[in-house]
């Protein structure tokens, strides 16, 4: 009797410990596929960065083609998490013009430097923001103060 009490014990423990795996192993898989997902998405961003850096305008380029590369650029890089070479490309479009910049872009910008480290520059963008920064615009929900208090919140993480 005791030997099979003992069996059945021994049975229903291994079951357990197989469903116990299963479980184990349908996770793991789980957390594979997310994993290969995001590094999908973050390859694709990086793919549409290089397309747009591949149609580089030639040097004899309308200024507005070369302003509008170096936009797309910037913002491509960004996006895809190259921080370096979005600061590159804005540099490369200021050197060309600085004109139609507006608040965002130099925020963008503020972000990158931050992200990289470089305070100075950070600050400096940051400027740029909030002299280009837009009255409020009741009419489209635009209040200044939130972005203000946004910059704040940056100038005193860079300062500390």
């Amino acid at each position: 009797m005791k030997s099979k009490t003992w069996r059945i014990g021994f049975l229903v423990f291994f079951v357990l410990l197989l469903c116990l795996a299963g479980v184990l192993i349908w996770q793991a898989r789980s957390e594979q596929a997310k994993t290969y997902q995001l590094t999908g998405e973050a390859q694709a961003l990086r793919d549409r960065a290089d397309a747009i850096e591949a149609k580089a305008p030639a040097g004899n380029a309308p200024l507005n083609d070369k302003l509008a590369y170096y936009d797309q650029l910037a913002q491509a890089k960004r996006i895809s998490g190259d921080h370096t070479g979005s600061v590159a490309a804005f540099e490369e479009r200021v050197k060309l013009s600085d004109k139609d910049l507006d608040y965002m872009d130099y925020l963008h910008v503020a972000l990158s430097y931050q992200t990289l480290d470089k305070r100075a520059e950070s600050l400096r963008a940051l400027d740029q923001v909030e002299k280009l920064l837009p009255p409020d615009d009741f009419d489209s929900g635009f209040f200044r103060v939130d972005i203000e208090e946004d910059i704040i919140r940056m100038r005193k993480e860079l300062q500390t």
